[in-house]
């Protein structure tokens, strides 16, 4: 996943409530795996739900989303990716009538950091959680692994935290290294790179990290540090990675031995729940909250285990989504 990806629903919004049917305006990049998403969402969604798309790929008025809103007798937005969050935050301002709306908010990477500038916010977290991707790689593999290496920035801390307490349950350690804590957010992937270079003989000599997981963060992974780090660094000392970036296992890329990412279709349909659940049973957003993605498809690159020489255990191979010969 690229991006991220947000959905907004609206209950105090009423600009003229004539029609029986509850329009929900989306505002999507012209993405494939958004369109997917919101293709999804309105499957789920019975026949008095429509939902309206605005393409976002190119700029767009704050005036004219809100006109187009106001004339739709909209109730709902769905918005993606983090140029929405700014259309809807442009939103609130222009018009107090969108500060009402209730948010469902779907990123990959730090929902609730991301979205904290939007008013009546709920929605999914749309990257795979640490510990369920580190897991399933575990039930899969006959080689063992105790210490998890993972490179991240500072405000994805929460998430470390989180993950090192669930992951001591099952004797796993993760260890972490924060590539912009030394300066406070203006960190350059130039910079994060440095700090990885220099972390990377630390994390295997003083921690003994056994495998590598790789954040779907920007900062972490781009063309800068894929070719020369990860691919050059990395698996050229034979230790597998794992990510939350199906791409990366690729065979034009060929990095990631595993990856799980959030099924698109059940994606669509758990946020379609929460839409339901808000309009049609009155579930407050304060208890809908930001839910982990419930359902992953998983890819194995086998060539890359053989290559580096790790051990999978051929019995767990049936609940792999897809396999990379």
């Amino acid at each position: 996943m690229k991006t991220a990806a947000i959905i907004i629903t609206t209950v105090g919004l009423v600009f003229v409530n004539a029609s029986a049917k509850t329009n929900i305006v989306a505002l999507q990049p012209s993405d494939a795996q958004f369109q997917t998403v919101v293709s999804s969402i309105q499957s789920e969604l019975d026949t008095s739900y429509h939902v309206d798309a605005i393409d976002i790929s190119k700029p767009v008025k704050t005036e004219d989303v809100a006109a187009r809103c106001k004339k739709n007798e909209t109730k709902a937005l769905i918005i993606m990716d983090r140029q929405a969050i700014k259309i809807a935050e442009a939103l609130q301002k222009f018009d107090n009538a969108f500060v009402a709306m209730p948010k469902f908010v779907y990123m990959t990477l730090l929902v609730e950091v991301s979205a904290k500038g939007l008013s009546n916010a709920a929605g999914i977290r749309f990257e795979v959680p640490i510990y369920t991707l580190v897991t399933n790689f575990r039930i899969i593999s006959q080689t063992e692994f105790l210490k998890v290496g993972i490179f991240h920035r500072k405000s994805y801390t929460g998430a470390i935290e989180e993950a090192e307490k669930l992951l001591s349950k099952e004797q796993i350690s993760l260890n972490p290294v924060c590539v912009d804590c030394e300066k406070n957010g203006k960190t350059t992937q130039s910079d994060a790179l440095s700090v990885m270079r220099k972390s990377f003989d630390a994390m295997l000599k003083e921690h003994g990290a056994d495998i590598f997981l790789v954040p779907a963060d920007n900062l972490v992974v781009n063309n800068s540090s894929l070719g020369e780090f990860w691919i050059g660094t990395v698996k050229k000392k034979n230790l597998p990675v794992i990510a939350s970036l199906d791409m990366l296992a690729n065979p034009s890329i060929a990095l990631a031995v595993f990856t799980a990412d959030p099924d698109l279709q059940q994606l669509g349909a758990q946020a379609a729940n929460q839409i339901m659940g808000f309009f049609e049973n009155g579930t407050p957003l304060g208890d809908i909250g930001f839910e982990p993605v419930i359902s992953i498809k998983s890819t194995l690159n086998e060539s890359i285990a053989k290559e580096i020489g790790w051990k999978l255990n051929a019995g767990k191979l049936g609940r792999i989504n897809k396999i990379v010969k």
